[in-house]
């Protein structure tokens, strides 16, 4: 997320949607680091799972921080992307093998003999060519876990970065990956900022619609209903 007092705006970062790229363009603008730490919630007994992972703070959240004057005098936006796409990049992001660095190996030696046991699942996992219904299946149960986002929340969607708990939109621009350059053009206009947008981060993998059967395709069509409808995507 970056907060800007002089510019008065309020970027949110919706995660997988170019988010970084964005991020990094307006990165001498932030002045809201405070808010760039995940959230933790309790969990039977413990605090170890987040509500959000770092800097991708939801606008209902924010909202209920700030004063009631900046929330509604500042610009407010956030990009979102086809849901199928979406669900592409989330999946070769998440289970890709990881590295560890030695930092971490110094703080944690065991990282690296668990980072080997979990090569062959995580290279096999992010190497599928097409998903099927389990798989959908599968990425929904590891987000709605690992990245609730509200607390109870029924899932992971992006429409949290878009609206309050009931639903209702309280950003004031909704703009596409699909249209990032374009879109970004007018953002950047509207706040008077002379700014480019790198393209980093990027997840590399083949047309969205190739990983998709016809069952896994109606799949994720019911489990990310409220985006498809609410943001106007189709598969094709």
């Amino acid at each position: 997320m970056i907060l800007s007092h002089q510019h008065k705006f309020i970027f949110f970062c919706n995660p997988k949607t170019g988010s970084t790229s964005v991020e990094t363009a307006l990165e001498p603008y932030q002045e809201g680091h405070e808010f760039n730490h995940g959230l933790r919630q309790f969990y039977e007994g413990d605090l170890s799972q987040k509500l959000f992972p770092n800097k991708h703070l939801p606008p209902a959240i924010l909202k209920a921080w700030l004063p009631e004057t900046i929330w509604n005098d500042y610009y407010k936006f956030v990009f979102v992307r086809n849901p199928w796409d979406w669900f592409v990049s989330e999946w070769k992001y998440h289970f890709k093998p990881g590295k560890v660095s030695p930092s971490q190996l110094i703080r944690n030696p065991y990282a690296l003999a668990r980072q080997y046991k979990n090569y062959p699942k995580m290279k096999s996992l992010n190497s599928k060519k097409v998903f099927e219904v389990e798989d959908i299946d599968f990425l929904f149960n590891h987000l709605q876990r690992n990245f609730p986002v509200f607390p109870n929340a029924q899932g992971l969607f992006q429409s949290h970065y878009v609206c309050d708990v009931n639903g209702r939109q309280i950003v004031d621009y909704v703009a596409k990956f699909e249209t990032i350059q374009d879109d970004f053009e007018k953002i950047k206009q509207n706040l008077k900022l002379d700014i480019s947008l790198p393209h980093l981060n990027k997840t590399k993998h083949s047309s969205f619609q190739s990983y998709f059967t016809q069952k896994s395709r109606r799949r994720v069509a019911e489990l990310w209903a409220n985006d498809i409808e609410r943001f106007e995507y189709s598969f094709d």
